[in-house]
This record gives structure tokens, sequence and C-alpha cells, in this order.
């Protein structure tokens, strides 16, 4: 199953309070993750990050290093099991860079891919 969102990030958005969506997952493997970006027009500006799954099951975490976004299209590929199905999955956004914002709203898009049984 293909999951995708649209997301508008307004100006002033700190990297402490981001924009927060939430996608109900009901597989349970992701496979892909892309985010996509116009990173001519967003600077680096924009920063994105896709959280899901449990302490108690594991988290998947893309960027994988802590306190990094992504600030450009980029996309993960491979076989995180979440543990369960009906798995929320975070969209965090931010429109700041060391403090200083965006200047305009800009698009996001992320697209995730996941399947019931791994292949």
């Amino acid at each position: 199953m293909n999951y995708v969102r649209n997301i508008i990030i307004p100006v002033n958005i700190l990297e402490s309070n981001p924009l927060e969506e939430t996608i109900l997952i009901k597989e349970r493997y992701l496979t892909r993750v892309d985010i996509s970006q116009d990173t001519v027009a967003t600077k680096g500006y924009i920063g994105v990050k896709v959280v899901a799954g449990s302490p108690h099951t594991g988290m998947f975490f893309f960027p994988s290093t802590p306190g990094e976004w992504v600030r450009k299209s980029d996309f993960w590929t491979g076989m995180f099991d979440l543990g369960e199905k009906y798995t929320e999955l975070k969209i965090l956004c931010t429109s700041c860079l060391n403090g200083i914002s965006a200047t305009k709203n800009h698009l996001v898009v992320v697209s995730i891919t996941a399947v019931d049984i791994p292949s």
C-alpha cells in the first residue's frame, strides 16, 4: 500500500515545536519512504523527519541520526518490521534553520510504502 501526504509547511515552525502529520499504517512492514521538496526554493530551511514504531517493538527514524532533518529530496528503502499492523507513523516538519525562518510556505510530498508480508 502506498500512503501519500502533501504537506504545506508554514513559516516560523521551529524544530522544538514541529508541525506533525499522522498516518495510520495498516500493514506491518515499511519498505520505502520518499520525501520530495524543491530544494532550490526551500534553500535548506524546510526539514522533515519520519518516525514510526514503539519503544517496545523497535523504532524507525528517517533520517537515522538523532537531531538531523531531511533538508532536500531524499529516500529510504529497506524492510522495517513495525511489530504489528495499524501503527501510527508521524511526519514532523520544520521551516527554520539555525533559528532563521523560511520566508514563505513550502510544499513537501511524503510517500510511504508498506506491505503485509516481507518479500
